[in-house]
């Protein structure tokens, strides 16, 4: 009786580790899975800006060119 008694408690107390180990190791890859997509948004969010600026210095026309010691034509006022 107590050698079955010792089992169960053994057993027992294996499932309660095993169930905390468990229970960690989800904690653990939460956290990863937030870190990454954190990192995820901030690389969005920073493709996006970049995006919107690139865009923005396409749409500018450069100057015309012109020769040195030609003087360059105002813009109208």
């Amino acid at each position: 009786m107590k050698q079955k008694k010792k089992e169960k408690l053994q057993e027992r107390k294996k499932e309660v580790e095993q169930q905390v180990e468990k229970e960690e190791q989800d904690k653990r890859a939460l956290d990863e899975y937030k870190k990454w997509l954190e990192k995820k948004e901030m690389d969005e969010s920073i493709q996006k800006k970049q995006k919107k600026l690139q865009v923005i210095l396409e749409d500018e026309t450069p100057p015309p060119w012109s020769p040195p010691g030609k003087a360059l034509s105002s813009r109208s006022y």
